[in-house]
C-alpha cells in the first residue's frame, strides 16, 4: 500500500511540476490525438482559456464507455499580466477492460455558465490502439 502512495506523489508531482513549467501544447480539433492504449493508459487535452472573462471549457459529450474523466484543473499564465488567458488542462483515463482499436470523440463548449446561447463547441477524435 505505501508502495502505492509514493508513486502516486511522485507521479502527481512530476505532473504538477511539467504543468506548470512547460508551456502546454494546446490541442485543435483538426488533428486526433492517437494513444497507445498498452502503453498510455492517461492524456490531457489541454485549451486555451480565460476566466476573467467568466468563460470556461465544459465537459459536454464523450463516451463514457472508453473514458473517464478524471482531472480538470485551470493554469494561469506563466506572465504577471492582469486578465491574461491560460489553459484548462482536462485528464482522461482510457478505461482498461475497453478492447482497442476505439474511435471516439470528445467534445467541450466554452461558454459562461449563465448564458445557453452563446457556446464555442470544440470536438476532439481520440484513437486507441
Amino acid at each position: 500500500m505505501m508502495k502505492y502512495k509514493k508513486q502516486f506523489i511522485i507521479t502527481a508531482i512530476l505532473f504538477m511540476v511539467t504543468t506548470v513549467f512547460a508551456n502546454p501544447v494546446i490541442n485543435t480539433p483538426d488533428k486526433s490525438i492517437v494513444i497507445t492504449a498498452k502503453k498510455q493508459h492517461t492524456f490531457n487535452i489541454t485549451l486555451p482559456s480565460n476566466p476573467t472573462t467568466g468563460y470556461s471549457w465544459f465537459l459536454t459529450d464523450y463516451n463514457h464507455q472508453l473514458l473517464k474523466p478524471v482531472n480538470h484543473q485551470y493554469v494561469a499564465p506563466n506572465n504577471k499580466l492582469m486578465g491574461a488567458g491560460g489553459f484548462e488542462i482536462w485528464t482522461f483515463n482510457i478505461q482498461q477492460e475497453v478492447p482497442v482499436p476505439q474511435k471516439t470523440t470528445v467534445t467541450f463548449t466554452y461558454q459562461r455558465p449563465w448564458e445557453t446561447n452563446d457556446a464555442k463547441t470544440e470536438t476532439f477524435t481520440v484513437l486507441t490502439q
